[in-house]
């Protein structure tokens, strides 16, 4: 069995350890934000402006932070930018959300922009700890799938913090919990060891660094429109419980997505596939697709069965993080040489871009229609992403894998 075999594998688990916990603010600090600002008194309005101003800055430092650590090494990068969002949030607890409006924005600002970009960073190790591409694939497989078990614990962990301390402890939780997880990975000798691959001289890298390359892009924009489907889904979710005066329901739908996403990660790992990462993708894009058409369905049908809802949301969730952990290999062997931290970077900013963009524009379908306006278009998005995958198989690249292009 392929993930035996992987989790036996020298440093694979610390790294898969320290690096799950650095991660978790990821799925924690924007619920922590969201619940200090409004047990402080500031209306949910700005309170929602910040959150996004946090999500926005996320994804606009992750490549710029990616850029660095191929320039240089993880380390200091992670360590630096680790700190850094430290001091965002802890002052974030010292300011008065009510007179001190511009000083919130700055410090999630801060927080956002400098939250280290652990992700990114432990899928350009993969290829330098393991031997063969068969565990890269599985170990690619395994960490989409963990990474929706941090946006189910991580808000919980958060909303616990809040409710059972005090809403700023929810903040140190997450500077804790960051800071502990990026120091305990840097530890790890492959991390400390890592350096970028070689740039041959044919692979002069522009300022625009991985971007320009069709295959490459392609694939990014076909994640924009994957995080808007997810965006549409958050807040339908939550129009959903809100028709059925049950808030709570909402986190029963998104769970229920979230672990088809886990189950579909770790069946995806168990066997290696029969084509490159990149031959396959259209595929599972695809097949997400029509995953969501359930969801579709039911939203156009007006139906208020939260177990109907949960069972389509559950199938919609599977092919999930096989896209995901396919699209980063088949990025690992389109990018160019040294850019690979940074290509990684800039798919999780696209999808956190997509993400905003899904939920604004089901924000206003939600106020016009009701929750199954926006379930009922949830599925054009990723018409758009198949599309786009579909032309980056079309224009590839001659193909390496993965533990080639690492060397």
């Amino acid at each position: 069995m392929l993930y035996g075999q992987l989790l036996r594998t020298r440093y694979v688990r610390s790294l898969l350890t320290a690096n799950f916990i650095g991660r978790i603010p990821n799925g924690s600090g924007t619920v922590a934000i969201l619940l200090y600002l409004t047990h402080s008194g500031c209306g949910y309005g700005r309170a929602g402006l910040a959150t996004a101003a946090y999500g926005i800055a996320t994804a606009v430092g992750s490549p710029i932070l990616g850029r660095a650590v191929d320039r240089t090494r993880q380390v200091p990068v992670l360590l630096v930018s680790a700190v850094v969002s430290a001091c965002g949030y802890i002052a974030l607890a010292f300011v008065d959300p009510d007179r001190q409006e511009i000083a919130v924005f700055g410090c999630v600002i801060v927080a956002g922009m400098f939250t280290p970009p652990l992700e990114a960073c432990l899928r350009a190790v993969w290829s330098h700890v393991l031997d063969n591409d068969k565990l890269v694939h599985s170990a690619f497989a395994l960490d989409s799938g963990l990474q929706e078990l941090i946006f189910i614990v991580g808000p919980l962990l958060a909303a616990g913090c809040a409710t059972l301390v005090d809403p700023s402890f929810g903040l140190v939780f997450v500077t804790a919990v960051s800071v502990a997880g990026t120091v305990a990975y840097c530890l790890i000798d492959p991390v400390t060891a890592w350096k970028a691959r070689r740039r041959n001289a044919e692979h002069v890298i522009r300022w625009w660094g991985p971007l320009g390359r069709f295959s490459v892009d392609a694939i990014l924009v076909s994640f924009l429109f994957i995080g808007a489907t997810i965006g549409m889904l958050n807040l339908t979710a939550v129009a959903f419980a809100d028709a059925a005066n049950s808030s709570g329901q909402s986190g029963t739908v998104l769970g229920a997505n979230a672990f088809g996403a886990l189950i579909g990660g770790i069946a995806y790992g168990h066997r290696p596939p029969r084509s490159a990462a990149v031959e396959h993708l259209p595929l599972l894009t695809g097949a997400l697709m029509f995953g969501y058409v359930p969801t579709a369905i039911i939203a156009l049908a007006g139906a208020s069965s939260l177990p109907l809802l949960c069972a389509a949301v559950f199938v919609a969730g599977i092919p999930l993080a096989p896209t995901i952990a396919a699209a980063f290999v088949a990025l690992s062997t389109q990018t160019l040489p040294g850019t690979e931290t940074e290509v990684f970077a800039w798919l999780v900013s696209m999808m956190l871009l997509g993400n905003a963009a899904g939920a604004a524009i089901s924000g206003s379908l939600i106020a016009e229609g009701g929750w199954g306006a926006s379930g009922a278009v949830i599925v054009v998005p990723l018409v758009i992403a198949t599309l786009a995958t579909y032309l980056a198989r079309q224009f590839r690249v001659p193909l390496t894998t993965a533990i080639e292009s690492a060397r």
